[in-house]
C-alpha cells in the first residue's frame, strides 16, 4: 500500500502506519522547509584526552535528553565526575516553558548517581540560551553533585574546564 509523506514524496507503508508524523504535517502546513523545520535534540559525544566534547542541537525533550545522558554515561571512557565541554549554540530553547524546563531538570536528576560530581562547561550563543540554562540550574540547585559553568564562548568554557579536577585515572 503506497502513501505520500509530508512534502509529497511517495513511500511504502504498512497497513495502519501513519503516512506522516503530526510534526511533519504541521510543518508542511506552515510551509517550513530545511533549517526552519523543528528538529528534536541531536547530540554528538567525543572523548578528547581529559574531557568529553559534546554538541547538542535541536529541541530538547525529556525523551531525547534521557537518550543523550544514557549515551554519555555509557560511553566507554565515562567515569562519575568526568569533565564535559558542552556546545549548546545549536540548541533551540525558544519553545521551552518553565514546566518543560522543570521536566528536563528532573530527567537530568534521574542520572545523578551515574553523573556523580561531573564538571560541565556549557557555552551558548545568545541571551535566551543563557537564561534558560540559568533557569535549569536553579531547578537542580542543591540536588546535584556536579558543577556546571555557563559561558559565552568555547574558549572561556574550555579554559574553565581545564582548571577543574576530573576523576583520577586509577578510579
Amino acid at each position: 500500500m503506497g502513501g505520500h509523506a509530508a512534502g509529497g514524496k511517495p513511500r511504502t507503508r504498512k497497513r495502519g502506519e501513519p503516512v506522516c508524523t503530526i510534526t511533519d504535517f504541521v510543518e508542511t502546513l506552515l510551509g517550513l522547509q530545511g533549517s526552519q523545520r523543528r528538529v528534536v535534540l541531536e547530540f554528538s559525544i567525543v572523548f578528547r584526552d581529559r574531557y568529553f566534547d559534546v554538541t547538542l542541537t535541536g529541541i530538547p525533550t525529556v525523551e531525547t535528553l534521557d537518550n543523550y545522558l544514557e549515551a554519555l554515561v555509557n560511553h566507554e571512557n565515562w567515569q562519575p565526575g568526568s569533565l564535559v565541554l558542552t556546545d549548546e549554540i545549536g540548541l533551540d530553547a525558544s519553545s521551552i516553558s518553565t514546566q518543560v524546563g522543570r521536566s528536563l531538570a528532573a530527567t537530568a536528576l534521574r542520572w545523578r548517581k551515574e553523573l556523580g560530581p561531573a564538571q560541565i562547561a556549557i557555552f551558548v550563543a545568545d541571551d535566551l540560551q543563557f537564561g534558560m540554562n540559568r533557569m535549569w540550574g536553579a531547578f537542580i540547585e542543591n540536588q546535584w553533585d556536579g558543577v556546571a559553568g555557563l559561558f559565552r564562548s568555547q574558549e572561556e568554557a574550555l579554559t574553565w574546564l581545564m582548571t577543574r579536577r576530573g576523576p583520577s585515572p586509577s578510579s
